[in-house]
């Protein structure tokens, strides 16, 4: 070993062909899968300047527009039959799950069903709870949950029955044969009932404002980013983001109905520590603001192009845009990841 030189042990690999055969590896940017660039610089990742778009509009197209978000909407939303459809089949589970229990058993829709943001498939969620408005300390939610579960499995008119107890919110889920759609029995989600109350209401505040969160919910579906399981906001999100457009765009469309009409004489109304107080009543004429739906529509992604999702968060709660750090992390409905920075709040904010 002595005799043998000591430049003999060293052996870079810079310098040998053995293991590349002389050529060197391709440079592929991970985002367009080009390969005279790297991701960091890939041109897709530039955000464009952004440009008033109405100004670029006629006023046939403005028309068109509209015409095509309002003859999307009266053929895809929910009818009056329907809901009275799915209202009769509701009260057959009611029954059928009162008579199985043994005890008074409340049964309530929510949701896009009833709160005018839903189409004719739109899911059956319904909140369930025994006579008393307050969970029942003495009753074990979870085992109510499978019990429910067990008991729906009965029903000619349900399959696919299943409950989720590690939830939060403990629910059974089910499929709806004669229609075809899926529904949820949330145990005690009284919270969701008085959000479903207040979207409604803003609908009735302004004819736009339904057929608005309609196109936008299904705009986000085809353009693959409205589905929170992948990742991406879900349709509750956008109609948060909606509502908080049409509060801030200039005149505005919609009031701040849980701010604006409130004085020192109004009582908070607590559920599940939540002040779910909101003006039930509609002013006729009360917003200003002519714009179409079509306008509208593009005005709310103006607004979101140029909104500093790095420091703000959107709200319906108060009357400007919060900083990120303000918010009670149990009210954000999405936030994705630190670098995201991305943040929709509920309208019902955890004090």
């Amino acid at each position: 070993m002595n005799e043998i030189p000591v430049d003999r042990f060293r052996y870079s690999f810079h310098e040998s062909a053995n293991f590349n055969n002389g050529y060197k590896p391709d440079i592929v940017c991970a985002t367009c899968e080009s390969s005279d660039h790297w991701s960091d610089v890939c041109p897709m990742m530039i955000i464009p300047k952004v440009e008033n778009l109405s100004h670029k509009k006629a006023s046939y197209e403005w028309s068109e527009l509209e015409r095509v978000i309002i003859a999307g909407y009266e053929k895809s939303r929910v009818k009056k039959t329907r809901i009275n459809e799915v209202g009769e089949f509701v009260d057959r589970v009611r029954v059928h799950l009162q008579n199985e229990l043994k005890k008074t058993v409340r049964l309530h829709m929510f949701g896009s069903l009833i709160s005018g943001f839903g189409v004719s498939n739109s899911d059956v969620d319904l909140c369930f709870r025994f006579e008393p408005d307050e969970q029942p300390l003495d009753i074990d939610g979870v085992e109510i949950v499978r019990q429910i579960a067990q008991h729906l499995q009965q029903m000619n008119e349900v399959d696919k029955v299943y409950a989720i107890t590690g939830a939060k919110v403990p629910i059974v889920k089910f499929n709806w044969m004669k229609l075809g759609v899926e529904g949820d029995i949330s145990y005690y989600n009284v919270l969701a009932l008085s959000n479903t109350e207040m979207l409604k209401k803003y609908c009735s505040w302004d004819s736009r404002v339904a057929p608005l969160g309609v196109w936008i919910k299904r705009w986000a579906k085809s353009c693959d980013i409205g589905d929170a399981s992948r990742g991406s906001l879900s349709s509750y999100a956008f109609i948060i983001l909606l509502l908080h457009y049409l509060q801030n765009c200039d005149p505005p469309v919609l009031p701040r109905l849980q701010e604006e009409f409130r004085d020192d004489n109004v009582q908070p109304c607590m559920v599940e520590n939540c002040d779910v107080y909101f003006h039930r009543e509609v002013i006729p004429n009360w917003s200003k603001n002519q714009q179409s739906v079509g306008e509208l529509f593009v005005g709310f992604l103006d607004y979101y192009a140029r909104f500093d999702f790095g420091t703000q968060v959107c709200v319906c709660l108060w009357s400007s845009v919060s900083d990120i750090v303000a918010i009670p992390q149990d009210s954000i409905i999405f936030a994705p990841k630190p670098s995201s920075y991305l943040f929709v709040v509920g309208n019902f904010c955890v004090t």
